[in-house]
């Protein structure tokens, strides 16, 4: 009973933050996308973030983000795509990283595009490379994130994790269209 009133309560913060962050319709019965909008909104508190946003055409944000690594990493993470305020597809990333690269991390990552020619080239789902900067205790981190594409910013808020990391990272993003769903 507790778990659904913790998913209840979630939603309804959705509801109240969702109008300032997102205009995507959010699907009631579909929890990722309850707690992807939550992140968005969280996002939309750091007014660098929001401007990013707003001046973009689309974004892909992946709520969930998993990473681990002994001097080569794992990363893994799931989420939607949004492209002009319309929920569009879903994505999920496998990274792998080689460098100097130790710990385990939890966060969200946000990945917002230019305009839509970015956008369409990420739904054709290429590998890219990155080299990525990381120090992350329980909570508090910063990382940097030096993308493949000027078109492109990625931002990543830390929920949990020890780890600290320079390393490169090549990157393989899948999309999946829900508009025909």
């Amino acid at each position: 009973m507790k778990n659904a009133s913790n998913w209840l309560l979630l939603f309804a913060i959705c509801l109240v933050t969702l109008p300032t962050a997102s205009a995507w319709e959010l699907d009631p019965g579909d929890g990722a996308q309850a707690k992807a909008a939550a992140e968005v909104a969280k996002y939309f508190d750091d007014e660098r973030v929001r401007t990013f946003i707003e001046q973009g055409y689309g974004y892909a944000i992946l709520p969930n983000f998993f990473r681990f690594a002994v001097g080569l990493g794992v990363n893994y993470g799931k989420g939607f795509v949004i492209e002009q305020d319309e929920l569009v597809g879903r994505v999920s990333t496998y990274q792998g990283a080689i460098g100097f690269t130790y710990g385990l991390e939890y966060h969200s990552q946000i990945i917002i595009f230019r305009d839509q020619a970015v956008l369409e080239a990420f739904q054709k789902g290429r590998f890219e490379f990155q080299g990525r900067a990381n120090a992350v205790f329980l909570a508090w981190g910063g990382a940097a994130n030096p993308g493949f594409l000027p078109e492109v910013a990625i931002f990543s808020r830390t929920r949990a994790g020890l780890m600290v990391e320079l390393a490169a990272i090549v990157s393989k993003y899948n999309y999946r269209s829900i508009i025909a769903e």
